[in-house]
């Protein structure tokens, strides 16, 4: 009679070969994420810039709030937190995600570029 079934060592060594890769790919996975939460950060940062300059050719000066920026169509995304640092002669945007690994900064004198912590320089 031939054999029927898997015997305990070839179940038990699939088993493994699974988690080994499970246990690789987990850290990949979760940079990937964290990477694209980082894009939404800066695409939200770069649409604020654009409403800053909108803001700032229909007022005269930079917005001191979010409301401000929403009056020129501006709409933060739900998820990723923007920080209007400065207003008037000259302004400082940060944004981050809560998921992502970092703030992004723009100024009138410097564009978006990533940064440590939500300040101007």
């Amino acid at each position: 009679m031939g054999r029927r079934g898997f015997t305990l060592i070839e179940v038990l060594i699939v088993l493994f070969i699974l988690g080994l890769l499970a246990a690789l790919l987990t850290p990949i996975a979760l940079r990937v994420r964290a990477r694209a939460h980082d894009a939404a950060a800066m695409l939200v940062l770069r649409e604020a810039v654009l409403a800053e300059t909108a803001f700032a050719l229909r007022a005269g000066r930079y917005a001191h709030d979010l409301a401000e920026l929403g009056a020129v169509g501006f709409r933060p995304r739900a998820g990723v937190e923007l920080r209007v640092l400065a207003g008037g002669r000259a302004y400082c945007l940060a944004s981050r995600h809560p998921r992502g690994t970092r703030w992004f900064v723009a100024s009138d004198r410097a564009g978006p570029h990533p940064s440590g912590a939500p300040a101007c320089r």
